[in-house]
C-alpha cells in the first residue's frame, strides 16, 4: 500500500505526483504572466504629446496666392507629396499612398465665391482628419481674415494661424493612483491561474488516488483513512500556499511595483481566502468527477467563465445585468468586490471574504457527505 511502514509515504507520493504537473503550473502561470506584462500601467511622466503627419497632395487649379499659402500651411504639420493625377487620386488613396488629397478649384479664395476644395479622404487611415480639420481652420479663418473689400490679409491670416494650442498631459485620478489600480487588476486576473491550477492539478492528483488498484491497497493497508486524509490535506495545502506565494511574489519580481501605494497585506489576506476556496472546491468537485479530461475541462470552464462572469477580465460596469446576477452564485464573484473594496480603501472586503469563505464552508460539507456515502459503499464492496 502507500502507507508502507513510513507516516508519510501519502504525503511523499502526493508530492511526487505533484512533480508530474509542474509544466501545467509553469503553463498558466506563464499565461498569467504575459497577461500582467500587457497591463502594467506606464510612468505617465514618460507619457507626450507628438503631434502626427499625415501624407497628404494638393492639385492646385487656381494657382494663386490664397492657393500657394494653402499648400504652404498645409505642408508645415503634413508630408506634402507630389499631386497623382486626378483620375487615379481614389486609387492612390485605396493603396496607402496618401492619407487626403485636396483639389483647389480656381477662384476658391475669391469674396463671395461659391466654389468648394474637393477632399478625397481615406477611410482606413488614422491621421487623415488632421488634415482635413487644418483645412477647415484655415478657411474659417480666411473668411475672418478678409478686409471691408473683399481682399485678404495675410498679416492678419498668418497671426492667427500661428496661434498654437499649448497641449499638456493632465494626470487622471486613475494615473495619480495608477500602482493600486494596476495591483488591483493583477490580483483580479491572479483569479484565473489559481483557480485553474488548483482545481485542475489537485483533480488530475485525485484521479490517480481515485484508482481503484491503489484506492483497495489502502483500504488493506490497515491504516487509519483519518491518516489519508489528514495527509492528502498537508498535501494539497503546501500546494495551495506555494500558489499563493508564487503569485504573490511576482510582481516584486518581474513588474517591479511600488507597494507604498498598495494594500498588499489585505489583498494577500484575499487571495488566500480565495486559494482556501477553491481548495474547498476542489475535495468536493473530486468527490463527484473521476475522469480527468472531465476534470481538465472543468477547470478550465469554470476558471475561464468565473473571471468574465464576476468581473476579473472585465470591469462589473461593463457586463450586464444577467451575467452580474450569476456571478453572485460564485465566489469569484466576492473575491473581486474585495479587492476593489481594498484598492478604493472603501466598502465591505470584511463581508465579501467572509461570503467566500462560506463557499470554502459549503463545499467541504458536500464533499463530506459524498466521501461519507462512498466510504460505506467500498466497505459494503470488501
Amino acid at each position: 500500500g502507500l502507507y508502507g511502514g513510513e507516516a508519510m509515504t501519502v504525503f511523499k507520493y502526493f508530492l511526487k505526483i505533484l512533480g508530474r504537473y509542474r509544466s501545467a503550473v509553469a503553463l498558466y502561470v506563464g499565461v498569467f504572466v504575459v497577461m500582467g506584462i500587457i497591463s502594467t500601467p506606464k510612468d505617465s511622466a514618460e507619457q507626450q504629446y507628438t503631434e502626427v503627419k499625415a501624407d497628404i497632395a494638393i492639385i492646385d487649379e487656381d494657382q494663386s496666392v490664397a492657393a500657394k499659402h494653402l499648400t504652404e500651411y498645409l505642408a508645415e504639420g503634413n508630408t506634402l507629396l507630389p499631386a497623382p493625377d486626378l483620375q487615379d487620386i481614389d486609387e492612390q488613396i485605396y493603396m496607402g499612398l496618401f492619407d487626403m488629397v485636396a483639389v483647389i478649384p480656381e477662384g476658391f479664395a475669391e469674396a463671395g465665391s461659391n466654389q468648394q476644395i474637393t477632399i478625397y479622404q481615406s477611410s482606413f487611415s488614422s491621421v487623415a482628419y488632421k488634415p482635413v480639420e487644418n483645412l477647415n481652420v484655415y478657411m474659417h479663418l480666411l473668411n475672418l481674415s478678409r478686409k471691408e473689400n473683399g481682399e485678404i490679409n495675410y498679416e492678419l491670416l498668418n497671426a492667427a494661424l500661428q496661434e498654437k494650442a499649448e497641449v499638456a498631459l493632465l494626470p487622471s485620478s486613475r494615473q495619480k493612483t495608477g500602482q493600486a489600480e494596476w495591483y488591483k487588476r493583477y490580483m483580479n486576473n491572479a483569479l484565473y491561474p489559481l483557480t485553474a491550477t488548483i482545481i485542475f492539478v489537485i483533480g488530475m492528483i485525485m484521479a490517480d488516488f481515485n484508482n481503484k488498484k491503489i484506492a483497495f491497497r489502502n483500504r488493506c493497508s490497515g491504516k487509519p483513512l483519518r491518516d489519508f486524509q489528514v495527509q492528502m490535506f498537508a498535501g494539497q495545502l503546501i500546494f495551495g500556499v506555494f500558489l499563493w506565494a508564487l503569485l504573490l511574489a511576482i510582481p516584486m519580481l518581474v513588474f517591479k511595483a511600488d507597494f507604498s501605494q498598495i494594500n498588499i497585506g489585505l489583498h494577500a489576506l484575499n487571495l488566500a481566502v480565495l486559494m482556501v476556496t477553491t481548495l474547498s472546491l476542489a475535495f468536493c468537485l473530486n468527490m463527484v468527477v473521476k475522469s480527468k479530461s472531465a476534470l481538465s475541462a472543468i477547470a478550465n470552464i469554470f476558471s475561464l467563465g468565473s473571471a468574465f462572469v464576476a468581473g476579473a477580465f472585465i470591469p462589473q460596469e461593463f457586463l450586464g445585468s444577467f451575467a452580474i446576477k450569476l456571478a453572485h452564485f460564485l465566489p469569484a464573484y466576492y473575491f473581486v468586490n474585495a479587492n476593489e473594496a481594498i484598492s478604493t480603501s472603501s466598502g465591505d472586503w470584511v463581508g465579501n471574504m467572509g461570503m467566500q469563505l462560506l463557499f470554502a464552508l459549503a463545499a467541504l460539507l458536500v464533499g463530506y457527505y459524498i466521501a461519507k456515502i462512498h466510504q460505506r459503499e467500498k466497505a459494503l464492496e470488501i
